[in-house]
């Protein structure tokens, strides 16, 4: 697991104070790249361009309905792809160090009754504006999407232009097909990549591979969709989706059966979605949780005692139910 410690003061909200090397296998991303720098860094800039103002919120005001609760959350990769998790976070109001936020994240994957066999979970962050003049537009991706769709992630964190969910997949705006979304059995809808590179305006050379079908895997599917998450961002509604591929009997196709990709920094954890609103994290003593290392070259027996004296840190953490002082 992940441990992250972030400041909770007025003067530096949201930096990053320590971080163990698990953020390598999850992430991507070295201690020394994310030590020093604002957590909003491991989030789609939908998400990082508020998350200093919701933690100022919460210190403010001492409520909030995260803390303590593990919730599903879809952090941002250093190839700029987002990655299925789970998170907890717990707040330690300390008299010397001032404010700290801790954030323990798990990778998970958002499975259901579908998933009997072999089958891949994709992940997509869209939203949907109130007002009908703006676009529907797509702010996360997982790896897979790429891989077997040739959606690249640049297109979706605003380094090359905007790129709107109706573009491949319109009918994932429709009322009726949210609602079935948020049902157990999901929605089918179609998901077309195969008209990708015509209609996106190709730039410059930056944007000249996504007319490189030798390259991409731009593709047509059905797919069955289920809503993750649902929430709110001024006049945005934002949906997490996964979904899977399905044939022409809607049944799930399994991943034997999918064009062979790139199967690196693939999960493949369970999660049970029915429990995650109410679900208390439960800190476990076979998870591995270290302070970051400043030197790399450390050994591994000091690490391992290192990992074991902070599990039982952590574990003390979340027994605690303290209420934090305001942010002055």
């Amino acid at each position: 697991a992940c441990i992250i410690t972030c400041s909770g003061e007025a003067s530096k909200i949201g930096e990053v104070l320590t971080i163990n090397r698990e953020i390598i296998n999850l992430m991507g991303f070295a201690p020394g790249e994310v030590v020093g720098q604002n957590v909003s860094m491991l989030m789609p800039k939908i998400f990082s361009s508020r998350h200093d103002e919701y933690m100022r919120n919460y210190f403010q005001s001492s409520t909030g309905r995260v803390m303590l609760i593990e919730r599903p959350v879809f952090p941002l990769k250093k190839s700029g792809y987002i990655t299925p998790c789970m998170l907890m976070i717990k707040v330690l109001p300390e008299i010397l160090d001032g404010l700290k936020v801790v954030g323990f994240i798990t990778p998970a994957n958002f499975g259901n009754v579908y998933l009997d066999g072999d089958v891949e979970s994709f992940y997509i962050i869209y939203s949907i504006s109130t007002n009908a003049t703006s676009a529907s537009l797509v702010h996360g991706i997982s790896e897979n999407v790429y891989d077997r769709f040739g959606i690249p992630a640049s297109l979706c964190n605003g380094q090359q232009q905007d790129f709107s969910i109706e573009t491949v997949a319109p009918e994932l705006t429709e009322s009726a097909v949210l609602e079935e979304m948020r049902t157990t059995s999901g929605a089918v809808v179609s998901f077309d990549t195969t008209l990708l590179p015509q209609t996106l305006l190709i730039n410059d050379e930056n944007d000249q591979d996504l007319l490189d079908d030798e390259k991409k895997n731009y593709r047509s599917a059905k797919i069955r969709a289920f809503l993750i998450k649902e929430e709110k961002a001024g006049n945005l509604s934002l949906y997490t989706v996964r979904f899977f591929e399905v044939n022409d009997n809607n049944e799930a196709v399994e991943r034997s059966n999918q064009p062979a990709g790139d199967e690196k920094n693939r999960v493949d954890m369970s999660y049970d979605m029915s429990n995650h609103d109410n679900q208390r994290v439960q800190a476990k003593g076979g998870d591995q949780v270290a302070e970051v290392q400043n030197d790399d070259n450390s050994s591994n027996l000091s690490g391992l005692n290192d990992e074991n004296r902070h599990i039982k840190e952590f574990k003390a953490m979340v027994s605690e139910r303290t209420v934090p002082r305001s942010i002055k």
